[in-house]
């Protein structure tokens, strides 16, 4: 979950951090280019059971398909050499990023610094809408 504020300063934002604009902080999960065999055994063994009992059902089941998207966009980068980067893989339970289905590929954590710019007009639209949206 993103976080922000002067609390969550590194020296990837540190230049931002004191011209003044908000910088925040975010995960992401990466998995190194690797065989399918080694993939598949690097991974929660409930994400394989999920990816197994996917793939074995009708194609108008929903429960899984992301894991086996997922598991599918791995496989091909892994074949072009190229690690994967779950970032932008937007799943989330209740709001909040699913970092059980995330890491559940396997692969290693890893932060996301991310720094905001906008206009007057657009900071003043979202503040008007968090008060008439709560």
């Amino acid at each position: 979950m993103p976080r922000s504020g002067s609390m969550m300063e590194s020296t990837d934002t540190l230049a931002f951090d004191a011209a003044g604009l908000p910088t925040s902080v975010d995960f992401t999960v990466e998995l190194p280019p690797a065989s399918k065999k080694a993939i598949w055994r690097q991974m929660r063994d409930k994400t394989r059971n999920v990816i197994r009992f996917t793939s074995t059902r009708t194609r108008g089941s929903m429960d899984g398909a992301t894991s086996l998207l997922i598991w599918a966009a791995v496989q091909h980068a892994a074949l072009k050499g190229l690690a994967f980067d779950m970032d932008g893989v937007h799943v989330t339970q209740r709001g909040l990023p699913n970092i059980l289905l995330l890491t559940g590929f396997g692969g290693v954590a890893r932060p996301r610094h991310l720094v905001k710019r906008s206009s007057v007009l657009v900071h003043a639209a979202q503040n008007l809408r968090q008060l008439l949206m709560p």
